[in-house]
C-alpha cells in the first residue's frame, strides 16, 4: 500500500510538471492563458469555469483529476472539488467510489495525451514531452493526491 502511494505521488508530480507551459510562448501570461484554453477544451468546460477554479486555488492538474473522477463516478465535477477541499485526497475519493486505479490511470493518460496534442498545436510543446510520456508505461498519468 505504501509503495503504491509513493508511486502515485511521484506520478502525480510528473503529471503536474508536464502541464506547466514550456518556453515556446513569449511570456508567462500568454502561456498560462493558452493552458487555460487547452484545459477548458480537453475537459469540455468553459474557460470562465477554469479561471474561476484557478482563482479558488485549484490547479490545472487538479481540474483534470476531478474530471476523471466525475466521469468514472456518480459525483459531479463540483462535488469532487468540494470533497477535495474538505481534505480528502483524489485517491481517497476515487477509492470511496470504487474506481479501480488502473481505470483512473488510463483516463489520466488519455487526458494527458490530449493536453499534449493541444499544446503542440498551440506551439507550446515540441512533442518531446509526448515521447517521454509514452515511454513511462505504468508509472505515467496518476494524480491521486
Amino acid at each position: 500500500m505504501t509503495r503504491r502511494i509513493i508511486i502515485l505521488t511521484l506520478s502525480a508530480l510528473l503529471l503536474l510538471s508536464s502541464l506547466s507551459p514550456v518556453l515556446a510562448a513569449t511570456n508567462t501570461l500568454d502561456r498560462h492563458q493558452e493552458m487555460e484554453k487547452i484545459t477548458a477544451k480537453v475537459l469540455k468546460i468553459s474557460i470562465q469555469d477554469v479561471k474561476k477554479y484557478q482563482q479558488e486555488g485549484v490547479g490545472l492538474g487538479q481540474l483534470i483529476a476531478a474530471s476523471v473522477i466525475d466521469k468514472k463516478s456518480s459525483l459531479t465535477f463540483q462535488q469532487v472539488l468540494d470533497l477535495r477541499k474538505s481534505g480528502k485526497t483524489f485517491y481517497q475519493i476515487a477509492e470511496e467510489k470504487n474506481i479501480p486505479w488502473q481505470d483512473y490511470r488510463q483516463e489520466m493518460m488519455n487526458i494527458r495525451n490530449a493536453v499534449n496534442t493541444e499544446k503542440i498545436k498551440a506551439g507550446l510543446n515540441t512533442g518531446q514531452g509526448n515521447k517521454q510520456f509514452h515511454g513511462m508505461g505504468k508509472w505515467g498519468g496518476h494524480c491521486f493526491n
